[in-house]
């Protein structure tokens, strides 16, 4: 039976941030706190392809970050993440187009290094299900979110890494959705 009663709050941001500032300011200490990811705020990125009805203009993303050697040496092969920062109660729609776009473009960080992601998570925000879901996983969009100290990133409804703040994983999962393209 589908649940009706909870059901308007899985596409809305959760937590208790006020704005994104807070938003942004307690990823990025939970993050720096585990020593597993190089950081990079407020980067500017470029659409990699172009759409002939899309009005395209210079990005500008909250949080990009890269895998440090401890985590690739933990197991981590999927490369960059981005998240896109939102304050708790708003719709998590707009992040997701936005991150749809993000994906599909370059990331200019030091020395003239372009990085292409390969995740992207809103925060804070619960994992999903249903429809959007699927169609979240198959673009590698999801959502993070803090659980009992822990960082929660999910692609779709799938677990994709639970981290502690101490740096230790609790959970890294391997999932092949997303590569498949054309008829299903």
């Amino acid at each position: 039976m589908y649940d009706f009663k909870n059901s308007i709050y899985k596409n809305n941001t959760n937590g208790n941030y006020e704005n994104e500032k807070d938003a942004q300011n307690a990823i990025i200490d939970f993050l720096q706190a585990t020593g597993l990811f190089y950081i990079f705020q407020q980067i500017e990125g470029i659409p990699l392809k172009l759409c002939h009805f899309k009005n395209y203009q210079r990005f500008r993303a909250d949080v990009l970050v890269l895998p440090s050697e401890k985590l690739i040496e933990l197991g981590w092969d999927d490369g960059a993440i981005i998240f896109e920062i939102k304050r708790s109660g708003v719709k998590i729609g707009p992040a997701i187009n936005q991150l749809w776009d993000y994906l599909n473009s370059s990331w200019e960080i030091v020395g003239g290094v372009a990085v292409v992601p390969t995740y992207g998570f809103v925060f804070s925000a619960p994992d999903q299900f249903e429809a959007v879901a699927s169609i979240m996983a198959q673009n590698h969009i999801g959502t993070a979110q803090m659980v009992d100290g822990q960082l929660h990133l999910y692609c779709g409804h799938s677990l994709v890494m639970r981290i502690r703040q101490d740096g230790i994983i609790d959970r890294m999962g391997k999932h092949n959705f997303g590569k498949r393209i054309g008829s299903r």
